[in-house]
């Protein structure tokens, strides 16, 4: 496929037919959940999925305001697959539940998509500019092998918007009508720019600029303000598109004083004119406090309070919360209308007003970013009742507080638990059973490079750049059960010293020689073992156990998922901030690779198997020396962390994070470990420690002597020749 831009563009029968129930719909301009292609090629394409542009939800006759579903660029199933020089933007996720995948090549069907010889290719794409209100999880790019790519995950403004034609316009007075060839995809909520009218042979100031949709009596008609009365006779080549407000970098940004008599304010400038109007609601990011954090009392969603007449490149605002003046010039990579991809913590839930409440109001550890009808995706609150999709109110807005109406309150307190966020920016770029990642740039997202399901025999990543990325790469693993609810049913035999299991033909078998299973259901036979003699037609499997038991009754059969080759080499991982007021959220982490929940009293049993770290440099983003830290050691950066591995060496690693001596390289339940040459950036030598907290006996009967470690690498180095 050939072409410049694509647009997706959903209609009547997708997201704006009414449904009696509620949908969770994902999106795509090309392919979808069920396409299977072979030897299949995309190239040379730009796709606008377009997130903001879809038509709102309407459930039971009732409108949501917004369009429930995710929208994605290019999902494909098969093999051989090619997708490259290929740009996705403003995609996004709004109130669903599924997971969003803007760029996917993968084998079809589950579990079937692991298999090796798929050799589906992704590279030189780009994926950015993601949706303003996108909220919650998105997997970026999903394929065998991934090259070549550059991904960003931070949100900007979107735009800018296409301009469609224009059939007729007409006014009486004040109040001019547009009518459109095709849906528009305007609402009220939306600001438009007019362009190319003319009055008298000469473009018409009046009729041409900004204004607020009015009203929308029909799909391919609209309604705007003039700020006088219209004159003369409208002729011209006319057009109309959602007006952009375009993402900008501040060039300065420091305190003033404007008025009289004199308030203090923020003076932000930009390099060109940033186009923003007198009370217009703006969110500054990127100016970092004392304490190397993005919580400084410039960012946060602000009103403009004052333009400057001589400078278009100029604006005051006023913060909002605490009200006080900086004093001095902001530092940082600071952006006008650009947002965090990194997490920000809810401190607080409550309801308001307290006498009669009908709202809540929310406040966060550090500026959440949102504006006036801005929305957002809010999780973990208690009761589980309130998480949703909410629309910001201008009510009360501070840079740390906002507030949210739901349908209803429910009796009783309201709260948060301990994982409560406002920006639930799970943005994973890189992943699925990806095989070779190599040369890519990935700039703010959460994950780099993540792996969480169905057991891969080789993983190459090399040469990539990270740059304000929690968590670079990250072998995550699960369990069959919580990813896919794969419910195994069986029974079990046990005789001289061998158990053999059978799957009941019910339930899907999907094992492979060498698997790790936890057995539960019957104390003779609960527990995690290495399984042998895989049997797929008679749905059969074998693992060693000592002595006789009596025959079972009916077990569950979980699989562990696991990696038996990974080599990570010659990246570059400058790690984000840690979010502030995040106890109950890890914090970065260089490369951590592990299992997910898998327990330490089974020896022997690992899910990764073989892993080679060599020459990756890790350190905190924009050379910061210590961002972020705080009293709790835990909560402080990582640089390498390795648990559940069976043979791991780590060679020639640069590492610089916070109190590096203890958290460079922490392994835990692993048996054979060897370092060689790691070391901070001024050549301080660097050994593998113990993770800090107090380990199981199993754990330290299993662990390696890295003293012995360490003495091996210092020998092997001496013996180098000059």
């Amino acid at each position: 496929m050939f072409a410049t831009t694509l647009q997706l563009s959903l209609i009547a029968g997708d997201t704006a037919k009414s449904q009696a129930s509620d949908p969770d719909v994902h999106f795509f301009a090309v392919g979808g959940p069920s396409a299977d292609f072979a030897s299949y090629e995309i190239s040379d394409l730009t796709i606008d999925c377009n997130m903001a542009g879809q038509p709102p939800t309407v459930i039971n006759q009732v409108s949501l305001g917004y369009a429930k579903a995710c929208c994605g660029a290019i999902r494909l199933f098969g093999k051989n697959l090619k997708i490259h020089r290929v740009r996705a933007i403003n995609w996004g996720r709004r109130g669903a539940q599924l997971e969003l995948f803007p760029l996917v090549a993968v084998a079809p069907g589950l579990p079937q998509h692991a298999a090796e010889e798929m050799s589906n290719v992704i590279e030189d794409c780009i994926i950015e500019q993601p949706d303003w209100n996108t909220g919650d999880q998105a997997t970026l790019i999903s394929a065998q092998v991934i090259r070549n790519c550059f991904v960003r995950g931070d949100r900007v403004r979107p735009g800018p918007f296409p301009q469609i034609p224009v059939l007729s316009l007409t006014y009486s007075g004040d109040r001019v009508t547009l009518k459109t060839p095709f849906s528009h995809q305007l609402t009220t909520d939306d600001r438009i720019t007019v362009r190319g009218v003319m009055v008298g042979g000469q473009l018409s100031t009046l009729f041409n600029g900004n204004f607020d949709v009015d009203a929308v009596p029909s799909p391919k008609t609209l309604e705007y303000l003039l700020s006088e009365s219209g004159s003369g006779t409208p002729t011209g080549t006319i057009t109309v598109g959602r007006e952009s407000k375009p993402t900008l970098k501040v060039k300065a940004l420091n305190g003033a004083q404007v008025g009289d008599p004199p308030v203090s304010v923020a003076k932000l400038q930009t390099d060109v004119p940033h186009n923003r109007a007198l009370e217009e609601w703006i969110v500054v990011s990127g100016v970092l406090d004392a304490n190397g954090q993005d919580d400084s009392v410039y960012n946060g969603a602000f009103k403009v309070h004052a333009l400057d007449t001589n400078d278009p490149t100029v604006l005051y605002y006023k913060w909002l919360s605490p009200d006080s003046d900086p004093g001095v010039e902001a530092t940082g990579d600071i952006w006008l209308d650009r947002i965090t991809a990194q997490r920000v913590v809810i401190s607080g839930v409550a309801k308001d007003p307290p006498a009669t409440p009908d709202k809540l109001l929310i406040t966060t550890a550090s500026p959440h970013y949102r504006a006036k009808d801005d929305w957002v995706q809010l999780v973990d609150l208690s009761p589980a009742t309130l998480d949703g999709y909410y629309k910001v109110l201008e009510e009360g807005l501070k840079r740390n507080e906002f507030k949210v109406q739901p349908a209803s309150l429910p009796g009783g307190e309201v709260g948060k638990t301990g994982t409560s966020t406002v920006l639930l920016n799970l943005h994973q770029a890189l992943t699925g059973n990806s095989r070779i990642v190599e040369r890519n740039r990935v700039w703010h997202c959460f994950v780099g490079v993540y792996h969480d399901t169905w057991t891969r025999q080789d993983l190459v990543v090399r040469h990539n750049y990270f740059y304000d990325v929690a968590w670079a790469v990250q072998e995550a693993l699960w369990d069959n059960d919580s990813s896919y609810d794969v419910q195994r049913r069986g029974t079990a035999a046990h005789s001289g010293g061998v158990v053999t299991v059978t799957v009941n033909s019910q339930t899907t078998f999907g094992l492979t020689e060498g698997a790790i299973v936890e057995i539960s259901g019957d104390p003779n036979y609960n527990g995690f073992y290495r399984i042998r003699n895989v049997k797929p037609a008679d749905r059969t499997f074998q693992y060693d156990k000592p002595g006789s038991s009596p025959d079972s009754g009916t077990l569950t059969i979980k699989e562990y998922f696991q990696s038996w080759r990974v080599i990570v080499e010659k990246n570059i991982i400058e790690q984000a901030l840690r979010i502030k007021d995040g106890q109950n959220h890890p914090p970065p982490w260089g490369i951590p690779m592990g299992g997910f929940s898998f327990p330490y009293s089974h020896p022997g049993l690992y899910l990764l198997h073989n892993l080679l770290l060599r020459g990756n440099l890790i350190r905190p983003r924009d050379g910061a020396t210590a961002p972020g830290q705080t009293s709790d050691p835990d909560k402080n950066p990582f640089g390498i962390f390795i648990d559940s591995a069976q043979n791991v060496v780590m060679e020639g690693n640069l590492i610089n994070v916070f109190d590096v001596s203890r958290r460079s390289m922490l392994v835990s339940y692993s048996e054979a470990i060897k370092t060689l040459n790691n070391s901070r950036f001024d050549g301080t030598p660097l050994r593998a420690q113990r993770i800090q907290y107090v380990p199981t006996e199993t754990e330290l009967g299993h662990f390696p002597d890295f003293l012995d470690s360490l003495q091996e690498a210092i020998l092997l180095r001496g013996m180098k020749k000059p």
